[in-house]
């Protein structure tokens, strides 16, 4: 089934989505991470759908071809989890029937960002979730003491944040600024994030510039703590898989089974070896036989 795109309406605001693979195949979302697009799962959705799967992605608000969040709007997290719950609804997928119960729970498979709005999503619609695939992403905590600095930046970033796109000369120009951000990401895995993430901007003349709403850099202000997260991971009942990059920000395997401790669902940790954060371009066979492997004992 060739890739078909979709424009979801949620509450307003357009999402571009994207449905591939077998009819019958078992449901499956993508979540893409920070500034990505659902272009990034190109290489891995293709594998998934052996399953068979059905795979669907979203470009998340603020990001690729989505809409950008209008005057006196911003990207609270909690908005990407109500952008989940309503997207699952517009694609007709894991509904509940009135008893509560759902026939086909979705398989979430979600890489940084997307890991954690897939996660905690889990815990809030327990039923709505088959199994968890967390691609190098996990919710990034804060401690209480920070959050009264992150409420004035979130505040300063209001006031002097310009919206106008982020420009580039090229492509290529494009691919090098994200190596000097993540210094281990491949130069071909570089290059696919570009040419999916930037196309000419209009307001500049249609000079090349970056897809993502300037906005989606600025603090949030309303960050998860650690005592959040301890409450959160009890209500989550979907087995889940967390895949770590060779070269991640992510703990070792004993701290992130300590941190996950209060998990009551089956956790598998893997690490995938000579891989930067966006491993699931750079090593789409691997992370899809990982994931294939977890959903084969559902």
């Amino acid at each position: 089934m060739p890739d078909t795109a979709i424009d979801l309406n949620l509450r307003g605001l357009r999402l571009r989505a994207h449905a591939s693979g077998p009819a019958n195949g078992a449901p499956c979302l993508l979540l893409h991470g920070w500034l990505d697009t659902s272009s990034s799962f190109s290489r891995l959705a293709p594998l998934l759908q052996s399953a068979p799967a059905q795979t669907f992605s979203y470009d998340a608000r603020g990001h690729g071809d989505s809409d950008w969040v209008g005057a006196g709007g911003f990207y609270h997290f909690s908005e990407y989890i109500a952008d989940l719950d309503a997207a699952l609804d517009a694609l007709g997928l894991a509904l509940p029937a009135a008893d509560g119960t759902v026939a086909a729970p979705v398989r979430l498979v979600g890489h940084s960002m997307g890991a954690s709005v897939a996660l905690l999503y889990a815990a809030v619609r327990p039923a709505r979730v088959a199994h968890l695939s967390l691609l190098d992403g996990l919710p990034m905590l804060v401690k209480p003491s920070e959050v009264p600095g992150r409420l004035v930046e979130y505040l300063d970033d209001l006031k002097s944040m310009p919206r106008n796109r982020r420009a580039v000369n090229s492509i290529e120009h494009g691919a090098e600024r994200l190596r000097k951000t993540s210094p281990f990401l491949q130069a071909e895995a570089s290059l696919l994030l570009a040419q999916a993430g930037i196309s000419p901007d209009p307001a500049q003349e249609n000079r090349l510039a970056w897809k993502w709403d300037p906005w989606l850099r600025a603090h949030s202000p309303l960050p998860f703590t650690e005592e959040m997260l301890g409450e959160i991971l009890p209500l989550i009942r979907a087995p889940a898989l967390l895949i770590r990059a060779g070269n991640t920000w992510l703990p070792e395997e004993a701290e992130l089974r300590e941190r996950l401790a209060k998990l009551s669902a089956p956790l598998d940790i893997q690490t995938i070896p000579d891989t930067s954060h966006h491993l699931h371009i750079e090593s789409a066979g691997q992370v899809s036989r990982a994931i294939l492997q977890a959903w084969s004992i559902l």
